[in-house]
């Protein structure tokens, strides 16, 4: 829990009240690799912070899943829409990892938190604009060439290469399998001859 509290702390101070309401409220929850925390057609009733672990959010189109979001540590993820409207999910959210730690709070407890700590309003309007700026920077994302891309997310989450399944990264990438692969294998040549 202390991970959540530092960085609700690097984006504003909370006050000792805030901090201690909220390590009343926050629940913990492990979850198991494949295991669903949301399936499409739930409604989204808790904001999640990751302890540790991975998650991804996909959407199924004609029984194919695509990746939209793959998160890690120290991210919070939710199914906007469907959290702040409650109403049932479009997409699916999903453990890659065993052993994947999140803790949560439900709408309810978040409206509570806000009207009894209005300092709180700082943190969500954080939050919010950082999760509008990572979903353009991903849709911006999907408008480069595959190469592109493969090195935007290489550039940015090198370690998701090591801890997430290729099927969801290509995915996510929106490139196809036999393209990821053969992207991969060509920036392997090109750092084995740069050396």
């Amino acid at each position: 829990m202390q991970q959540l509290i530092d960085f609700l702390n690097s984006i504003a101070r909370m006050s000792p009240e805030l901090e201690q309401h909220l390590r009343k409220i926050l629940k913990r929850q492990v979850f198991s690799k494949k295991e669903y925390i949301l399936k499409k057609g739930e409604v989204c009733r808790h904001i999640r912070f990751i302890e540790s672990g991975i998650i991804r959010i996909f959407v199924t189109n004609n029984e194919k899943e695509h990746t939209t979001w793959i998160q890690k540590e120290n991210e919070i993820f939710i199914a906007i829409e469907s959290f702040f409207d409650q109403i049932p999910a479009i997409s699916t959210i999903e453990a890659v990892q065993d052993d994947t730690i999140v803790l949560g709070i439900t709408q309810a407890e978040l409206l509570q938190t806000l009207r009894l700590h209005p300092e709180f309003v700082l943190h969500q309007d954080f939050i919010k604009t950082k999760y509008h700026k990572i979903n353009d920077e991903q849709q911006a994302m999907l408008r480069m060439l595959p190469p592109e891309r493969y090195d935007w997310l290489m550039q940015r989450n090198p370690e998701l290469f090591l801890r997430v399944p290729a099927e969801y990264l290509y995915s996510f990438l929106g490139v196809t399998r036999e393209m990821f692969f053969q992207i991969r294998k060509e920036r392997a040549h090109a750092k084995r001859k740069g050396k």
